[in-house]
């Protein structure tokens, strides 16, 4: 049966001849369920922590599912549903990690078929940044960068705003102006 869907029929004849020559026949029909497809899809490479649904493209008459999973760290939100959501741990490794994640579906004639998927999860980076002891302004506020991670690109910013260089590299400064107001509260914030 070619189909994932439907039943087919085939037709078995028997004929049998005694030695006389006379001939007597029966024909059965015999019912071939269709074998399910079992195919879905997870997008790859992700960054850690990251949750990604499945999309599920399997074929087959009242396919119920079963997904695995090669690491007991990763969660599914339905391990019996069509399109679950995977969520992955945290990697803060050098290196990406590979999961492999497997769904196999049964039709409601009891056939079945498997399928299986590698995912690599990428590294997280970790941003990190000292700031110097707090001074009286007028200051240069340059900020001591100790994030971690492979070709990271950096995104500072301050509030409320400052003039401000490199707020796109490792070393950012910030002019904090001179004031004669209360204290003001600045906010750094990084994004690698």
């Amino acid at each position: 049966n070619n189909s994932h869907t439907q039943d087919s029929t085939v037709q078995i004849k028997l004929v049998v001849t005694a030695g006389t020559g006379c001939k007597d026949s029966t024909t059965q029909t015999v019912t071939v369920y269709p074998r399910p497809l079992a195919q879905f899809s997870i997008p790859t490479p992700i960054c850690a922590t990251t949750a990604v649904a499945a999309t599920n493209a399997s074929q087959g008459k009242g396919l119920s599912h079963q997904w695995y999973v090669s690491d007991p760290s990763v969660l599914i939100s339905s391990a019996t549903a069509a399109a679950p959501t995977f969520t992955f741990p945290d990697n803060q490794t050098a290196n990406a990690i590979s999961y492999t994640i497997s769904l196999a579906v049964t039709s409601q004639d009891g056939c079945k078929d498997s399928a299986w998927q590698v995912v690599v999860v990428n590294p997280r980076p970790v941003a990190a940044f000292q700031l110097p002891t707090p001074a009286c302004s007028p200051a240069v506020l340059q900020p001591t960068n100790q994030s971690s991670g492979n070709g990271l690109q950096y995104t500072w910013t301050i509030a409320p705003p400052v003039p401000s260089t490199g707020v796109n590299t490792a070393a950012p400064t910030f002019d904090i102006p001179l004031t004669t107001n209360d204290s003001v509260v600045y906010t750094v914030k990084l994004v690698v």
